[in-house]
């Protein structure tokens, strides 16, 4: 697991506990995590970004109706990510949320 140390822990999204359930359809279609569904999908929705690998999703029960969603960065590849999804016109906040729409 990413620490403090190595990475940047950044906060992405908030999700319904019915999206979140949604999310985990889609996963046991795919026979994959959850985890491994967003990085897929993020990796698609980056075309291929080359530090996808080093990412890492945290999933925290933040009440019994939602789910919390953080995005682990290393140091060293979060200026890379931030232009990004700059270029993308976002801000890297967005990023979970949006590749996720367009994956689903």
């Amino acid at each position: 697991m990413p620490t403090r140390d190595t990475h940047a822990r950044v906060y992405q999204l908030e999700l319904a506990r019915s999206e979140y359930d949604q999310l985990k359809i889609l996963a046991k279609r795919k026979d994959i995590s959850v985890r491994k569904l967003i990085l897929e999908a993020i990796q698609e929705y980056l075309q291929g970004w080359e530090s996808v690998a080093d990412l890492d999703i945290e999933q925290l029960a933040a009440a019994d109706n939602s789910v919390r969603l953080y995005l682990w960065i290393p140091y060293d590849k979060y200026g890379e990510l931030c232009r990004e999804t700059k270029d993308k016109g976002f801000h890297l906040q967005e990023l979970v949320l949006r590749a996720v729409k367009e994956y689903g």
